[in-house]
């Protein structure tokens, strides 16, 4: 049985304007793993989907509109620097009433469940089996492939190289459609 204290933690950022121009081009996660001077490992979950409309116009659809999350377990220091950036405009935190000391407000990772299943909905309901997508996070980034199957929690693609194909299972926020 897993240890509920290894359960991942999240740090709630508010986004400033510039925050959501960033995301809305698709570099919002580069730029805050390049603030929190984070590697690849360190999680970033921004509940939004970046879908490019065939006429090239870009749209965003947000499921907590404003805000993303970052794994906690960095220097609270590390995040609270987050709001001298243009990107991030609150760390959300309280004061600890008797020493007025700032305390990152932070989620458990099961209380974000609600925010997935509403991006894995809608997610999955713009994709159909057949099309081309980017695998854009995970040990498969920047390979193009084809959706095989597609299930309630996840996307199985068909990846095609010289040498080897593969049916892999990949998040469906993990992907960016190219072509239908």
């Amino acid at each position: 049985m897993r240890d509920v204290r290894d359960e991942t933690i999240w740090v709630v950022l508010e986004l400033s304007k510039l925050g959501e121009i960033a995301l809305s081009e698709g570099n919002l996660e580069k730029i805050l793993r390049k603030h929190l001077d984070c590697g690849e490992l360190h999680k970033v979950f921004i509940p939004a989907v970046l879908h490019q409309e065939f006429d090239g116009r870009k749209t965003v659809v947000s499921v907590a509109e404003g805000y993303v999350f970052v794994e906690a377990g960095l220097s609270d220091a590390v995040y609270y620097d987050l709001e001298s950036t243009p990107y991030i405009k609150k760390v959300l935190s309280s004061r600890e009433p008797r020493t007025g000391i700032r305390v990152l407000m932070t989620l458990k990772n099961r209380d974000l469940d609600v925010i997935r299943k509403k991006l894995d909905t809608f997610v999955g309901s713009t994709m159909k089996e057949g099309m081309l997508v980017l695998i854009q996070k995970g040990p498969f980034s920047g390979i193009e492939a084809t959706i095989a199957l597609l299930d309630t929690d996840a996307l199985y693609l068909n990846i095609e190289m010289r040498s080897i194909r593969l049916i892999v299972g990949v998040p469906k926020n993990s992907v960016k459609v190219l072509q239908e």
